[in-house]
C-alpha cells in the first residue's frame, strides 16, 4: 500500500514517526482479512490491532510517498499475524512492523 499525508507537516521526526505508526496500525490488519478472501474495503468484518511492535531503521517522511509491504503468514480463528516493511520514496527500508490483529465477521443489518 502506498501512502502519504497531504497536509503540510513540520520538520519534526517524532511527528512523522507517529503518523507512520498511526497509518500502519489502521491498515495493518488487511492481510489477515485477505487470507480469508476479504478486505477492509468490503466492510465485512470488525478488525483491530491487538499487539504492535515497530522498529525504525531510518527517518520516516510522512509527507512523502511511503510503501507498506505486508503479509500474513498465519490467520485462524479470527486472529492473525502481520509482518510488514515500510519503505521511503527512495526505496530505503525505514521500518519493520509486526502486528497481531483480530477480525470478527459483522452481523447482517
Amino acid at each position: 500500500m502506498w501512502w502519504r499525508v497531504n497536509a503540510p507537516l513540520p520538520d519534526d521526526p517524532r511527528l512523522h514517526s507517529a503518523v507512520a505508526v498511526y497509518v500502519t496500525d489502521i491498515y495493518g490488519v488487511d492481510p489477515v482479512l485477505a487470507v480469508h478472501g476479504n478486505s477492509m474495503t468490503d466492510r465485512s468484518h470488525h478488525s483491530a490491532t491487538t499487539e504492535t511492535s515497530m522498529w525504525f531503521h531510518r527517518r520516516v517522511f510522512a509527507d512523502r510517498w511511503n510503501l507498506m509491504e505486508s503479509r500474513s503468514p498465519v490467520a485462524a480463528s479470527g486472529r492473525g499475524i502481520v509482518i510488514a516493511a515500510l519503505y521511503g520514496d527512495d526505496g530505503q527500508r525505514t521500518a519493520t512492523i509486526v502486528q497481531e490483529g483480530q477480525a470478527v465477521k459483522r452481523e447482517p443489518d
